[in-house]
């Protein structure tokens, strides 16, 4: 038996990489890069896909490879990470980083978080802004983010009262998040 156990723990450290390997290759853990800035996007270890938290980190690339931590924050999430950006979204010569988060229940909610680099240069959440009642007249998620000419948007179906679960009759609707005023905000955005 001892040395069944001995062969096994011989066998183990050759495996672990592999092990590390898989556990980062989730689909829900994302990295982005930036000029020489990295970004690592994951849910929190041993979390359920619904909820909980995530963690961004954003690491300096040296001349080198070596990745040096400049950053980071832990964010509660209802959903599984879907997508991330990190670009100029205000025009301010800083990027921001944006993460789409979609509820895991059939309708897809999307949770919209956006990060961007404070005076004390440290990463901090912005504020978003409501949407107005009025835009989300017919809204029952399948939420879809993209960044398209500088702007990001928002794109969701519409309903109408007596539409079923998988078929709405109400058309899209489209809002683009813009930065006036000092200050966040969703518009909505004319589909040309």
């Amino acid at each position: 038996m001892r040395r069944n156990i001995r062969h096994l723990f011989a066998f183990l450290p050759a495996f672990f990489p592999l092990l590390t390997l898989a556990a980062t290759n989730r689909p829900d853990r994302i990295e982005l890069r930036l000029d020489s800035e990295v970004v690592r996007i994951a849910p929190g270890a041993n979390e359920s896909a619904a909820s909980g938290s995530y963690d961004v980190r954003i690491y300096s690339l040296t001349n080198g490879n070596e990745l040096l931590f400049v950053d980071g924050l832990v964010l509660p999430r209802e959903g599984t990470i879907k997508k991330a950006w990190y670009c100029d979204l205000n025009n301010d010569g800083q990027p921001e980083l944006a993460v789409w988060i979609a509820s895991t229940d059939g309708e897809a909610r999307g949770q919209f978080d956006l990060l961007y680099w404070a005076e004390s240069n440290r990463l901090e959440r912005a504020e978003m802004p409501e949407i107005p009642n009025a835009w989300l007249r017919g809204y029952r998620g399948h939420d879809s983010f993209r960044i398209e000419n500088g702007l990001l948007l928002r794109a969701f179906p519409v309903f109408r009262e007596r539409d079923p679960a998988d078929n709405h009759t109400g058309g899209g609707r489209t809002l683009k998040l813009i930065y006036e005023k000092d200050r966040w905000m969703w518009r909505l955005h004319a589909v040309k």
